[in-house]
């Protein structure tokens, strides 16, 4: 569905929001949410295809945003090792960034997410994040290897384990609502606990 900027769409997703906010996914009515943005429940519909496709509209920006800062992330970090820049260079910009970056800023759509999303294909998101970054890890510590680093040979269960730590750690500060300065605070002090076991495990 094409974007649409006008005054009633926009009423219908802050409407929308706000009834996923207060009752999950699952729970929310869509009776509701045009009632919210003064709207038939008809009109509404010329505005999403369903409820899952208001969900949908609020949430997949960010998540697009999210994505790319991922892509570049790992283009720079595989392009940092092949021109052999020192540890200090490459821990640079790291997960910690990416919160900092691209969820905080948008963290009411990242609570929507990780919170309020049982019953939409964004569900498991935090899961399947694991799961991608377990992946791409263990095939940067096969690289780093590759490259003469004396990496710490560490299995799949394992990586799952630290990364679910790393970044149920780093999200804490966006689910529980902590202002801009509590989570600056709260984000170096996991930077400070994890890093020195990232460069551990990558033979630095």
């Amino acid at each position: 569905m094409a974007k649409d900027k006008s005054e009633t769409h926009e009423n219908i997703l802050k409407a929308a929001r706000a009834e996923f906010m207060k009752n999950g996914f699952e729970k929310a009515s869509i009776r509701e949410i045009a009632k919210r943005a003064g709207v038939t429940s008809a009109a509404l519909y010329r505005h999403c295809t369903d409820k899952e496709d208001l969900f949908s509209q609020l949430v997949e920006p960010s998540i697009c945003e999210f994505r790319q800062w991922r892509k570049n992330h790992i283009a720079t970090k595989y392009a940092q090792i092949e021109e052999k820049v020192s540890a200090t260079e490459l821990m640079k910009n790291n997960d910690i960034d990416m919160i900092r970056e691209v969820i905080y800023p948008h963290r009411k759509d990242f609570v929507l997410i990780l919170t309020k999303s049982e019953g939409t294909r964004y569900e498991n998101f935090l899961h399947n994040m694991v799961n991608e970054d377990q992946k791409e890890m263990l095939k940067v510590l096969d690289f780093l290897k590759s490259r003469g680093n004396k990496v710490v040979e560490v299995s799949e269960k394992e990586m799952h384990t630290i990364l679910s730590a790393a970044y149920t750690a780093m999200l804490e500060p966006v689910i529980h609502n902590y202002t801009q300065a509590e989570t600056e605070h709260c984000l170096s002090v996991v930077e400070d606990f994890f890093m020195p076991g990232w460069q551990k495990l990558m033979g630095f």
